[in-house]
This record gives C-alpha cells, sequence and structure tokens, in this order.
C-alpha cells in the first residue's frame, strides 16, 4: 500500500511539473550602433574628461549640449568640422579651442557617431 501512494503521489508530481510550460520571455532592446561607437569614442578620446552626460564639469554637460543644438546632428557636425561658430558656452570656447586638433585628425565617420551620441542625450 505504501508504495502505491508513493508511486500515485510521485506520478501527480511528474505530472504536475510537467504541465507547466517552460517559457522564456525575450526582450528585444534598440541599440543605436552610432551611439555604441560615439560613447566609445566619447572615453577613448578624451572627451570624458570635459563632458559628462548630465552635469557640468570643464565644458558642458552632453545633455546641453544636445539640447542647444535641438538634437540635430548635422548642426553638431558643422561646429566639429570647424565650420560653425560655438554656441554652448561660446564664451568658454578657449578652453575647446587645442582639442580641435583631436576632433579634426578623426575620420569623419568617427565625428559623425560622437556627434549622434552626442545628440542622443537630447530631450524635447
Amino acid at each position: 500500500m505504501k508504495k502505491f501512494i508513493f508511486l500515485i503521489t510521485l506520478s501527480a508530481t511528474i505530472l504536475v511539473f510537467s504541465s507547466f510550460k517552460n517559457e522564456t520571455s525575450v526582450h528585444y532592446v534598440h541599440v543605436n550602433v552610432q551611439d555604441v561607437k560615439g560613447s566609445e569614442l566619447f572615453h577613448a578620446k578624451g572627451c570624458a574628461l570635459c563632458h559628462s552626460p548630465e552635469k557640468k564639469i570643464v565644458g558642458p554637460s552632453l545633455k546641453e549640449i544636445a539640447n542647444t543644438y535641438k538634437g540635430d546632428v548635422n548642426k553638431v557636425l558643422e561646429f566639429m568640422n570647424q565650420k560653425s561658430k560655438p554656441i554652448v558656452n561660446p564664451k568658454e570656447f578657449k578652453y575647446m579651442q587645442p582639442v580641435l586638433g583631436q576632433l579634426k585628425r578623426m575620420k569623419p565617420e568617427e565625428r559623425k557617431a560622437l556627434a549622434t551620441y552626442y545628440m542622443s542625450f537630447y530631450k524635447k
């Protein structure tokens, strides 16, 4: 009788657990490759020494830059390519001038990735 009860209990347990589906939910996150590359460049080229995403260090925050340029990657690229004047903090531009040489030496696609990363902080 004990064996019979044990077998019934075991069978019921197996039946209950086998009825559960092994569901795996997959969540997709949109990742912009330009943002990833831009983030890598931001840290590798030393931009993070003067800029941070949310607050001013030496230079303006990325959020301030993005909001000043209204999220327009092309306008930031004009500045990075030295085809327009600074509009974020023009009086503090003298601190940025030595770095412009490094921006100039970057490949165009690297500057674009960096600008895209900067503009990813734009909040309407």
